[in-house]
This record gives structure tokens, C-alpha cells and sequence, in this order.
């Protein structure tokens, strides 16, 4: 005979399992994602629209659904635009794949920018600073890089 007690008991660890089953396929999915690289590789003129080309690299052996790229741009410390892509792609397993994002220019830290490099001179630093939503998880994307050296 069975008493009300086992069966919440088997439900409770039913619902255990399964939370748990849940939670480690969450990190699984974060734990892959966070194996991504981004590299910036160029850009282009689109339609009057200044488009960047970044490799995002899946050095795993699973695919992985990119979905949107979102993140500031600064030149020397100067914020002088955002970067916005929102077209998904799938990342094949041990494979780089381009995507492309656009580039929206700040007015007023581009001016600035171009008026220090004119005023101070040296190189240019450029830094991109972001997020990225990788199989419905979102990555930090921090990148830096020398446009022209000192």
C-alpha cells in the first residue's frame, strides 16, 4: 500500500532530476559559447552604410546559433559610434564564420577623435565593447586593436 508520502517524495525527486538535467544543459550552452572568438577583419561601404566584417570563431565540436551582436566603438578612449547586427547565422564546429554588423556613427565623438588625432597625433586604438547573443546567451565581446600605429 501506498501512502501520500511516496508519491510526493518520488514527484519531488522527479522534479529534482529533471532541475538538475535543466541546469547543466544551460552550462553546458554558456560554457560553449564561451569558447567564441571574435576578430575584427575589415570593412566595407554598403549602400552609403559602412559595414564591419568580424570573424566569430567556434573552436568546438558543436554548432553554434548566432543571433545578434550589439556594442559601442571608441578611437583613443573616444566613444565615436555603435555597432549593431542582427541577422542570425550558425556557427559550424571548428569553423570561422563572418559576420557582418553596421556601424552607426556618434557625431560629435568622431569630431572630437578626429580633432585629437589632428591636435595630438600618434596612433589609433580602436575598441569595441559589447555583447553578443550566442544560443540564446549573451557574451561579452571586448575587442582592441591598433587601426594606425604610433
Amino acid at each position: 500500500m501506498c501512502d501520500g508520502h511516496a508519491k510526493i517524495n518520488v514527484m519531488d525527486n522527479g522534479l529534482l532530476l529533471l532541475g538538475g538535467a535543466a541546469a547543466l544543459w544551460l552550462i553546458a550552452k554558456a560554457e560553449t559559447g564561451k569558447n567564441l572568438q571574435f576578430i575584427p577583419l575589415g570593412a566595407s561601404w554598403d549602400g552609403g552604410a559602412l559595414r564591419i566584417q568580424i570573424g566569430v570563431q567556434n573552436p568546438t565540436s558543436n554548432s553554434l546559433q548566432y543571433n545578434s551582436l550589439a556594442a559601442q566603438v571608441s578611437a583613443n578612449g573616444t566613444v565615436v559610434g555603435n555597432l549593431s547586427g542582427f541577422v542570425p547565422k550558425l556557427i559550424a564546429p571548428n569553423q570561422q564564420t563572418t559576420v557582418d554588423v553596421n556601424f552607426t556613427p556618434n557625431l560629435l565623438g568622431s569630431v572630437a577623435a578626429i580633432f585629437n588625432q589632428v591636435t595630438q597625433g600618434g596612433g589609433i586604438t580602436i575598441a569595441i565593447n559589447g555583447s553578443a547573443n550566442v544560443n540564446s546567451i549573451v557574451l561579452p565581446v571586448n575587442l582592441t586593436f591598433q587601426a594606425i600605429a604610433a
